[in-house]
């Protein structure tokens, strides 16, 4: 799944959902990209704060308030030559699903249909 043109800078995660290396390294893979935990988890009240800062004249703007306040805790990258374009296999094992789907054989284990 490939990022917007352009974007250059890592993916940043913040909240309960980033608290997890397991789903950070799948969106690093899924997005080939890079994905960053924030040291804090509460993202939303952060941007926020810093917003509240740049109009009240503490920051510039929210990048330069976002510079000096939010800082990154583990990024997650990809190994050189991990990344592997899903497309032709989901789309080549398609027509398999289908007849497995319909063969009706898809059942719980220790079904009746085993």
């Amino acid at each position: 799944m490939p990022l917007p043109a352009g974007v250059q800078s890592p993916i940043r995660c913040s909240g309960g959902g980033a608290a997890s290396g397991l789903w950070n390294q799948i969106r690093a893979d899924v997005f080939a990209h890079p994905v960053q935990v924030l040291a804090s988890a509460e993202g939303g009240i952060q941007g926020a704060a810093i917003l509240a800062g740049v109009a009240v004249g503490w920051y510039s703007d929210a990048a330069a308030g976002a510079e000096e306040v939010v800082h990154v805790a583990e990024t997650w990258a990809l190994p050189p030559m991990r990344f592997v374009s899903t497309r032709t296999p989901f789309a080549s094992s398609a027509p398999c699903t289908t007849l497995w789907m319909a063969s009706g054989k898809h059942g719980m284990i220790g079904s009746s249909h085993d």
